[in-house]
């Protein structure tokens, strides 16, 4: 039950209150446990009750990551992702719209651990409402560009090769780029290599994976996938010497991502042709 008491009860309340969430609003600070976020609030609990504070009305809030988080990040760098959604979906459900960075962060993990499940229907679900509760992540660019991955996934290839020529050609011409925006960039490169492979545009799609691996390779797993999906470009090709090679570069430099244990896997059946 939430209860409507006064401001200056609620603030007597707070400041005795053990929990470690802290809610600094115009009205006062309010100490306790964030147990849900609604639509226009979020929901407080106090040793005499719950109390909704208006988002309206928020300056700043202090929530502790819980260590799933980084469990289901890492279960994703690891090609997890069952365990990933296993580890996030139940933060999300609980926490999704409270401002605070690292919500927006898991939001973003949860969407692509069901992207590479191949659960469009549910990644699309977790990076829309993203865009709608965190607009800043539209603004960035990560969401539309996670969004053009579930697009790669249902076979609209135009669509997400419109996307994500949007943010390389800009970004491709700007300099310095923040960390953000390269990472943006890598991801939006390997989402036009899928759209141009799709295409059977070898070459384009090659020089997009390998623009990846060259220039911008600050992220191992867009990098590992990038190396992965230009070996299979050389297969397509019929380059057997440099699919072999850029599959050894990848077991060698990136031995405990996912495509490693697939690129092994290649180079096996490589070797027997």
């Amino acid at each position: 039950m939430i209860r409507n008491l006064t401001v200056p009860v609620f603030l007597a309340l707070a400041a005795a209150a053990a929990a470690a969430d802290v809610i600094v609003a115009k009205h006062g600070t309010f100490t306790g446990e964030v147990v849900r976020v609604e639509k226009t609030g979020v929901i407080l609990r106090l040793p005499i009750g719950e109390m909704q504070i208006q988002k309206a009305d928020i300056v700043r809030v202090t929530v502790e990551k819980p260590a799933s988080v980084a469990e289901g990040q890492a279960a994703l760098s690891a090609g997890k992702y069952a365990e990933a959604v296993a580890a996030l979906k139940p933060v999300v459900d609980r926490y999704a719209g409270l401002p605070v960075p690292w919500v927006r962060d898991a939001m973003l993990a949860l969407g692509n651990a069901y992207t590479k499940l191949q659960d469009t229907d549910r990644a699309q679900a977790v990076l829309e409402k993203v865009a709608e509760l965190y607009p800043d992540a539209v603004t960035g660019g990560a969401t539309e560009i996670k969004l053009a991955r579930v697009a790669v996934n249902q076979g609209k290839h135009a669509e997400a090769l419109a996307t994500a020529r949007k943010f390389i050609e800009p970004l491709l011409k700007k300099d310095p780029l923040t960390d953000a925006e390269r990472n943006n960039l890598a991801e939006a490169l390997v989402v036009q290599g899928d759209c141009l492979r799709a295409a059977k545009e070898w070459p384009q799609a090659l020089d997009s994976y390998l623009l990846v691996t060259t220039l911008f390779d600050e992220n191992d797993a867009l990098t590992a996938e990038a190396a992965f999906k230009a070996g299979q470009v050389f297969e397509d090709m019929n380059n057997t010497k440099r699919a072999k090679e850029t599959y050894q570069e990848l077991v060698r430099d990136y031995p405990n991502s996912p495509q490693a244990k697939k690129a092994s896997q290649r180079l096996a059946a490589l070797e027997q042709q």
